[in-house]
């Protein structure tokens, strides 16, 4: 991910948006998240990632979901609509050149 924020004008506060939807989403699930570590920011400018990185992340979850957590697997194998985490505006596009394949 730090690569995607460093394109951004300002980093820190996309890291902060980010962290900030992840214990949003903590709380729902009720995990414990530490809310001390991110401040809160209004606005935010999305980030392109591409359909390719996507399903890319996609498998490689698979991959280990396969391993660790059969059911999860199971559950998660036949999803196709897959809700992307609001810093991210979706664009068609290939693999990121930074990936590690």
């Amino acid at each position: 991910q730090l690569e995607r924020f460093k394109t951004t004008k300002n980093p820190i506060n996309t890291i902060n948006f980010y962290l900030e939807s992840i214990w949003l989403e903590a709380t729902r699930r009720r995990y414990n998240f530490d809310k001390s570590k991110f401040e809160r920011v209004l606005n935010i400018e999305q980030i392109d990632v591409t359909s390719g990185q996507l399903n890319f992340e996609k498998k490689h979850l698979l991959t280990k979901l396969k391993i660790r957590d059969l059911k999860k697997y199971d559950e998660f194998a036949g999803v196709s609509d897959i809700e992307i985490h609001p810093l991210f505006h979706l664009i068609d596009g290939e693999i990121e050149s930074w990936e590690k394949t």
